[in-house]
């Protein structure tokens, strides 16, 4: 690999990162915050949908057949990163949610 294709591929995570965190966090706060009691689970709901959104729109835009699998290997590394800060932010907030709890009983 030249280092202009890496160069590129890191970009692209980038970008695809930045956009899926954008989609992740119109779900969570629109949909999946209203319909989990559990932060863990409505979070790491929002980053799915948001991955499986984010998949769906790089399939459709595919215009060169050989270029699909970087692609797609872009968008999954970068929905790794979302589901990770996901799933750390939602323990987060049920450990905060644990302890307001135990603090007016």
């Amino acid at each position: 690999m030249s280092s202009f294709t890496i160069g590129y591929f890191l970009g692209q995570v980038l970008g695809n990162g930045f956009v899926l965190f954008v989609f992740y966090a119109i779900l969570e706060t629109l949909i999946f915050k209203r319909i989990f009691d559990d932060p863990v689970k409505g979070k790491l709901t929002a980053a799915a949908a948001a991955s499986a959104v984010m998949l769906f729109i790089a399939l459709a835009a595919t215009v060169r057949p050989g270029f699909e699998a970087m692609r797609i290997v872009s968008v999954l590394m970068a929905s790794l990163l979302v589901s990770i800060y996901a799933w750390r932010r939602g323990l987060k907030v049920r450990a905060r949610q644990a302890d307001v709890g135990q603090t007016f009983e």
